[in-house]
């Protein structure tokens, strides 16, 4: 017998064992044959204790690879109590299967479980279960999955997080707006109860008890439009003078809907902050701008964002006044021209316009358009530059067609008066505007009533000969001139007297006649009546003469 007890009666096959221990008695019974076979067999008789401990698998553990194996911790045993690790869940290798400290091997990712029994024979068996959680920490980092835009009435839907390897678990939070998480722990967990506006969600890993698995969190959003927010609106367009800078008007857009500036057109400028909707622009100079101002409302209402457009227009205030050119002349058979304005500087804008006769402008903005059309006469066209907030300015100028068929001055015929008349009325041509005509006093005297007149009076004429000039300027088309000559006698003029008859003896031949004097421009003449004889001036009131003679005066109108 090996082992605590006393045996009764060791001979008799049947026999009582007393005083045994809580442990193994091994009994050992031999038959013996004289001189045959002797034989024998042993009986092991166990003792439990029936306050061995029940099974304990031990605390939970967690691991992180690269450790695939541990230690475990099962309750101590009683022998001949017998305790057996054997896996549950997952995988693993017990080293020693009958030891409660024995190593665990090959163990998987994930968690897994391994229950530990105790055989305590008679006294009841028992046992327990153990978790060993493995993590992988190369896993990638939480994702919460894209933002979500929804409209109005919609106020629910699924974040679409990503689930992480087991055994880590992800827990979703609300950190901003509204909504309840019907399913904390579920990546695709329905939310209901959100509000218009953002609604930030974050998905958080739990990967211990790794140290370095990347980031643990991650954050989504959930926007919920108005598909009734008004949609982009860049406010009225701007016109400043010599400034470089302005401030925008664009309207705010609803939440969570964005705004957002850009500029389209014009030399770079600085936005200041692109989602105000009241940002300053800085950096403008003289020129033409357009910022767009766009409103992302999500998928709502109108779709895609709305735009509106805003024109900043930056005026020159040392711009030069309008300069409409020097006036123009041109003889038919042209009928057009070209104008020749200044530039305005942009964004000032120059516009032609008709003030007076006939002409069709190509371009009124073009300060160097065309003008067809022209008939004779003066065509006045106003170039205007205008120049924002600083101001408009104007010019004229006269396009001038002239009658190349106009007939060349013609200033009547002479005239012949008798005082006391002094006056007289002239009878030039006609002169087609914008040919112009002008008398002029070129001998004698005489004041015209309108020297632009052709058929002006004239008066002051003196006695004599008085000589008026009819002049047209016809432009390019030339100049003509014509005189005209009114003569003017003196009625105050004494009749003709030829003097005293004459006696002459031969051998004299010859005496001096004494005719009365003659008052320019009468005239007076001698001629023979009767007789013959030589004069030595017929026109000379005293002359030498051999015959007998008659003094003629023409004095009125100057008739004989």
């Amino acid at each position: 017998m090996s082992g605590p007890g006393n045996i009764t009666d060791a001979a008799s096959p049947v026999t009582t064992v007393t005083n045994l221990l809580v442990g193994e008695t091994i009994v050992r019974w031999t038959i013996t044959s004289g001189v045959c076979v002797t034989t024998d067999d042993e009986v092991s008789i166990r003792v439990y204790d029936p306050n061995n401990p029940p099974a304990f698998a031990g605390l939970d553990q967690e691991l992180c690879v690269p450790q695939d194996s541990v230690f475990m911790a099962g309750s101590s045993l009683i022998f001949p109590a017998v305790g057996t690790w054997s896996v549950i869940a997952g995988a693993g290798t017990p080293v020693n299967p009958n030891d409660p400290l024995t190593l665990i091997e090959q163990i998987a990712i994930g968690v897994n479980t391994y229950q530990w029994s105790v055989y305590n024979g008679p006294c009841g068996s028992s046992l327990d279960e153990v978790s060993i959680t493995l993590y992988d920490d190369t896993t990638a980092a939480a994702n919460a999955g894209p933002d979500i835009e929804l409209c109005l009435p919609i106020t629910d839907t699924f974040l679409q997080g990503e689930q992480p390897p087991a055994p880590a678990e992800g827990t979703w939070t609300l950190i901003a707006g509204t909504g309840f998480i019907v399913n904390p722990n579920d990546p695709n967990t329905q939310v209901t109860g959100l509000s218009q506006g953002t609604n930030v969600f974050v998905w958080t890993l739990e990967w211990d008890p790794c140290p370095n698995n990347g980031i643990l969190t991650d954050t989504m959003e959930v926007r919920v439009y108005n598909p009734n927010a008004p949609l982009a609106d860049a406010g009225p367009d701007q016109a400043l003078c010599d400034a470089t800078s302005t401030t925008m008007v664009g309207n705010v857009p609803e939440v969570p809907g964005v705004g957002t500036w850009t500029q389209v057109l014009g030399a770079p400028a600085t936005i200041v902050s692109p989602n105000d909707a009241a940002t300053a622009i800085t950096g403008l100079g003289v020129g033409s701008y357009q910022f767009v101002w766009e409103i992302y409302n999500g998928l709502c209402g109108f779709g895609p964002p709305s735009r509106d457009t805003v024109q900043v227009d930056i005026y020159d205030g040392d711009a030069p006044a309008a300069q409409a050119g020097n006036d123009i002349s041109w003889c038919t058979p042209t009928n057009s021209a070209v104008l020749v304005a200044n530039d305005p500087v942009f964004p000032a804008v120059g516009t032609w316009t008709s003030l007076s006769g006939t002409g069709t402008i190509a371009d009124p903005n073009d300060p160097n358009t065309a003008v067809f059309n022209l008939g004779v006469g003066q065509h006045d066209f106003l170039w205007t530059i205008d120049n924002g907030p600083c101001g408009s300015s104007s010019d004229q100028i006269s396009v001038f067609i002239y009658d190349g068929d106009q007939a060349a001055a013609n200033a009547g015929p002479d005239q012949q008066l008798c005082t006391p008349t002094t006056s007289s009325t002239l009878a030039g041509n006609s002169v087609t505007f914008p040919g112009t005509g002008q008398w002029s006093v070129i001998a004698g005297t005489g004041a015209f009533a309108d020297a632009s007149n052709p058929n002006t009076g004239v008066s002051g004429l003196s006695i004599g000969t008085n000589t008026f000039r009819w002049s047209i300027t016809n432009g390019p088309c030339g100049d003509t001139q014509d005189d005209v000559t009114i003569t003017v006698y003196n009625d105050a003029q004494p009749s003709a007297n030829a003097g005293a008859d004459q006696q002459l003896c031969t051998p004299t031949s010859s005496t001096n006649l004494q005719g009365s004097a003659v008052t320019f421009p009468a005239t007076g003449n001698w001629v023979f009546v009767q007789g013959s004889a030589t004069l030595s001036s017929s026109r000379q009131s005293q002359c030498n003469t051999q015959r007998s003679h008659r003094w003629n005066l023409c004095a009125a109108m100057g008739g004989r």
